[in-house]
């Protein structure tokens, strides 16, 4: 009989378990309706410098509450909404010795692990690590993160609306070797270091 109880009491347990799994992730919509989700990049170590910017980013991020460091999420970046200082050099730059954004219109970043630690204030730091793929290359790295968690956020920013914010922020840079950008154009020239810098705000509705 005991054995018997057991039995029809694990998948109770199961269930239990996984349902407390679910409890703990929640998922955060990059997608901002006002698209005030932006980042810049620059190219400052060359004779030309580029400054751009872009606000087309999309995506999600899965944050779990009871371990952060196993969140995951992804970022999209459309190629084609990137500005430079100058028309000319924003129309160049699309082309297929540089993003290509006709064949390749969207950049990614896919975290796939992390460290991560939680301050009192809610506030989260740490590294992502995970996969950036710009030109249909593919390459592992890892970035730094600082996050905040704002209860409540979303009825702050909307009025109309409830639920919580994960502000989040990045600065790194990159190789444009690593991904066939300017691959002809010698560094002296255009600076191979590209940096990058992301600040988005990820949305929960309620």
């Amino acid at each position: 009989m005991r054995r018997k109880s057991l039995i029809l009491a694990l998948p109770l347990v199961l269930l239990t378990g996984f349902a407390a799994r679910r409890a703990s992730l929640q998922q955060y919509d990059i997608q901002d309706p006002k698209g005030a989700n932006g980042f810049s990049f620059s190219m400052i170590d060359g004779l030309e410098p580029i400054h751009g910017q872009g606000n087309d980013v999309s995506g999600s991020i899965m944050l779990d509450l009871e371990h952060p460091e196993k969140s995951k999420g992804k970022v999209v970046i459309g190629v084609k909404a990137l500005k430079l200082t100058s028309d000319v050099m924003t129309n160049n730059m699309m082309g297929e010795w540089c993003l290509d954004a006709e064949k390749h219109p969207t950049a990614t970043f896919e975290v796939t692990s992390g460290k991560v630690k939680k301050a009192a204030n809610g506030e989260y730091e740490g590294t992502a690590t995970g996969n950036l793929t710009l030109k249909g290359i593919t390459k592992v790295v890892s970035v730094p993160v600082t996050a905040r968690l704002v209860k409540g956020g979303v009825k702050e920013r909307f009025g109309d609306k409830d639920g919580d914010l994960l502000m989040f922020s990045t600065k790194f840079t990159f190789n444009r070797f690593d991904y066939e950008i300017g691959k002809a154009v010698k560094q002296e020239l255009l600076s191979n270091k590209v940096e990058v810098r992301l600040s988005c705000a990820g949305m929960l509705y309620r």
